[in-house]
C-alpha cells in the first residue's frame, strides 16, 4: 500500500486512491521494470488479474 501510494505521490485530504485502469497500467508497468530479486513474486499475470477483479475499489491498509 505505502508503495502505491509513494507512485502516486501524497494524496490529498488523506483520500485513498481508487484502483483505475490508470493506476492498473502504472503498478504493472513499475513491476514489469523491477530489476531481478531473491525475494518471490507473485506472477505479473496473476498481479494483473487480482487489479482487474478489484477495479473501481479504494486501496485501504491498517495502521
Amino acid at each position: 500500500m505505502f508503495d502505491v501510494l509513494f507512485l502516486l505521490g501524497t494524496t490529498p485530504n488523506y483520500n485513498a486512491p481508487a484502483i483505475t485502469r490508470e493506476l492498473i497500467d502504472r503498478l504493472l508497468a513499475a513491476f514489469a521494470s523491477a530489476p531481478e530479486s531473491t525475494l518471490p513474486a507473485t506472477p505479473i499475470d496473476s498481479l494483473r488479474e487480482f487489479l482487474k477483479r478489484h477495479e473501481g475499489r479504494y486501496l485501504v491498509c491498517e495502521g
